[in-house]
């Protein structure tokens, strides 16, 4: 494959403050150095907190509501709410095993796109935020990243990916705590480790009913996860 050099630079990952600058080049072309890039359409920065993805896809996603809102003449509640789960939240929740953040800024910067679009929604903008959703029979967003992390360990598990799950998933090899399907989590020290998809996904898998992790589809597992109230931290 040929690679078009000048559309090329490097990113170095550290948790160090002031790490070593490391200098590459290709064909005596040397890279420059950047703090963060977009791969596959997810911004790396060198810490891996995500925070510039966050902002990102926020931004984006307020420009599409306010669009949205524009464009429908009508304002029935029901139409609005499946334009939105059409065509704004899809730019939130893309890739999100990957980023789905833990500081509560960008946990509550992701979900004031929601807030406020159901705000906008006549004879809702004037009760509370929960309300809103128990009308529009709408899970928050943080509940829907939840969701999306435990399908993804489920296709995991199930070989249902190209992912190798001994890659990311390792199973309890003893059965006397919670359900056969139970998995091990790993000891980290790092936040970025911590709060990772293979770290972060154990404790709500584990806590997780034998009827839901035994399901024989993906479509029932979603079916069945909708049944159980899971707790948000």
């Amino acid at each position: 494959m040929h690679i078009s050099i000048p559309k090329c630079s490097t990113l170095s990952i550290s948790n160090t403050k002031s790490p070593k600058p490391r200098i590459y080049s290709i064909h005596s072309h040397q890279l420059p150095q950047v703090s963060s890039y977009s791969d596959l359409g997810v911004i790396f920065n060198d810490k891996l907190t995500f925070t510039n993805h966050i902002q990102s896809i926020t931004k984006r996603a307020f420009v599409q509501s306010i669009l949205l809102s524009r464009c429908f003449v009508s304002k029935n509640p029901s139409l609005l709410k499946t334009a939105f789960s059409t065509y704004v939240r899809p730019i939130l929740e893309y890739a999100s095993p990957v980023w789905s953040p833990h500081l509560a800024k960008n946990i509550t910067l992701l979900e004031s796109v929601q807030r406020r679009f159901t705000k906008s929604i006549r004879n809702l903008r004037n009760i509370p935020y929960t309300s809103r959703l128990a009308r529009l029979e709408l899970p928050t967003l943080s509940l829907r990243r939840i969701h999306i992390d435990l399908c993804t360990c489920y296709r995991i598990l199930h070989g249902l990916t190209v992912l190798n799950s001994s890659n990311f998933l390792t199973f309890r090899n003893s059965t006397n705590r919670g359900h056969p399907f139970s998995l091990i989590k790993p000891l980290v020290r790092l936040d970025s480790s911590k709060f990772s998809f293979h770290s972060r996904v154990i404790d709500t898998w584990n806590a997780l009913p034998l009827a839901v992790v035994n399901a024989e589809t993906i479509h029932s597992f979603k079916l069945k996860l909708k049944l159980i109230t899971i707790h948000l931290e």
